[in-house]
């Protein structure tokens, strides 16, 4: 059984552009000693960098999982620079890998997009409550801590609203 990690991004600098390889070994210590295979389970972790990589297997999976070409500039490049022959089969499974990137990017984007909608409406939220708190206090001369009893809010906008206004004020 082969594991096949791609990593995109490498946990750190020295370990940009490498592959790893773990496999398991048979230890007997006592007893029965018959050899068998005992590699039958490999880990393989790539971890891909920021920058290209001089090695010709990296640079391959990087053109086929980061780069923005689309399917046939992908293969052009493969057939052209590392004389990869194309078949239909591979045809269609470097197309449909092209497809698979495109839609998770989509998906990155579409959630990048909701989280941004969501932070500003929250946002939105927090500026409408502190002004009001604000305009309550100011306009009948009260605290904040009555202004936030009289506005009813939750006790997390509240905690909110106290961060700003103590940085604010002081």
């Amino acid at each position: 059984v082969y594991s096949i990690f791609i990593c995109f991004d490498a946990p750190t600098k020295e370990e940009e552009n490498s592959i790893t390889y773990f496999n398991l070994t048979k230890d007997i210590k006592l007893g029965y000693n018959k050899y068998e295979e005992y590699d039958k389970v490999c880990i393989i972790v790539i971890y891909l960098g920021i920058s290209n990589s001089n090695h010709e297997l990296l640079r391959i999976i990087e053109l086929l999982f980061t780069s923005e070409l689309n399917a046939n500039k992908i293969l052009d490049s493969l057939h052209n620079e590392y004389g990869i022959k194309i078949s239909k089969p591979f045809l269609q499974e470097v197309e449909e890998m092209c497809n698979l990137r495109e839609r998770i990017e989509e998906r990155g984007i579409r959630k990048g997009i909701e989280q941004g909608i969501k932070q500003g409406i929250e946002q939105g939220i927090v500026l409408q409550a502190y002004d009001s708190i604000l305009n309550i206090m100011n306009s009948f001369n009260i605290s904040f801590d009555q202004a936030v009893v009289a506005l009813k809010l939750s006790d997390k906008m509240i905690e909110i609203c106290r961060i700003k206004y103590e940085c604010k004020n002081g």
